[in-house]
């Protein structure tokens, strides 16, 4: 039961558009390719942009080269662009990314495989918070001695109360043209910088806004998607995994409150019944002596009775 509990309940795989438009970003990689970061067109787009707090160049990069491996190995770009061709390297032998042409898909992958501490991906960087919170689980769990549910409370509160004062405007119809200046507005911008002090849950809720907002500004052609129906099948996956994590957690709860019980009654039993025992062989040691003494005391009292 320890953190590969969390990581097998990943699975980001064409949750939005896939299937509903035959556009796809695929296109982005004919000519480009990513295998050198710093040479790509990203670094200078998201260039202090607040919404790395939430996703680190690092992580979008990991997005952007699934897309690509992806795109390259489905044909959906063409295989002898210099885009495959200069990143082949990077998609040998590896399967492990969603089978999406969408960035959206990719981004919202990488978005919940860090927040589920997953490490799956060489070179995507953690999350602090994330990695924290499961090695506090793993070392509450693997502990000898069964644990309070209070100490696990104690936990939860500080890493799944949902912050509605650190949540990001939503994508909906009425802001579809203008979602990247609303998430550039102050009040969304003071709420990104603030990320180190978002609690897990809080970031799964806005998983799906960031991802928006990286997929309308690092795939422009790609707008029109109707990015609102992806944008609700994105909602329904990170509801399942903080409902799932909780399943985990509560499990966890549990099997340390039996084990406690059980540690409970076994020293109670241990204290009770081991001390009535040592008390009862005692009192037969006592006696044993006693009875000794009346004993050597028989043969001096028989002939003076008989007299």
């Amino acid at each position: 039961m320890k953190k590969s509990a969390l990581t097998l309940l990943i699975g980001i795989i064409g949750i939005g558009i896939w299937g509903i438009s035959t556009a796809h970003d695929c296109n982005l990689f004919n000519e480009k390719w990513l295998l050198s970061r710093e040479d790509s067109v990203y670094p200078t787009i998201l260039k202090d942009d607040p919404i790395l707090n939430a996703l680190p160049e690092q992580a979008i990069y990991r997005a952007l080269l699934n897309l690509q491996a992806h795109c390259c190995t489905s044909n959906e770009s063409s295989k002898n662009g210099t885009g495959c061709k200069k990143s082949s390297s990077d998609r040998k032998d590896r399967v492990n990314y969603p089978q999406s042409t969408f960035l959206f898909d990719h981004l919202v992958d990488v978005l919940m495989r860090r927040l589920a501490n997953d490490k799956s991906y060489a070179g995507l960087p953690p999350e602090k918070k994330s990695e924290e919170r499961n090695n506090k689980l793993d070392s509450l769990m693997l502990a000898a001695k069964g644990i309070l549910p209070l100490e696990f409370q104690n936990e939860y509160d500080k890493y799944r109360k949902l912050q509605p004062q650190y949540l990001l405007s939503g994508y909906n119809e009425s802001n579809s043209l203008s979602y990247i200046q609303t998430i550039r507005s102050k009040d969304n911008e003071d709420r990104l910088k603030n990320y180190k002090d978002w609690s897990i849950r809080t970031a799964y809720s806005n998983v799906c806004s960031v991802a928006t907002y990286l997929m309308m500004l690092l795939a422009p052609n790609n707008m029109n998607n109707p990015a609102q129906n992806a944008r609700k099948q994105c909602t329904l996956q990170t509801k399942n995994m903080l409902k799932k994590e909780s399943n985990y957690h509560y499990n966890i709860v549990v099997y340390k409150a039996d084990q406690l019980q059980r540690d409970t009654l076994q020293l109670y039993a241990n204290n009770y019944f081991g001390q009535r025992v040592q008390n009862l062989m005692d009192k037969l040691a006592t006696l044993s002596t006693e009875w000794l003494g009346v004993a050597r005391q028989v043969p001096k009292l028989v002939p003076l009775c008989t007299y």
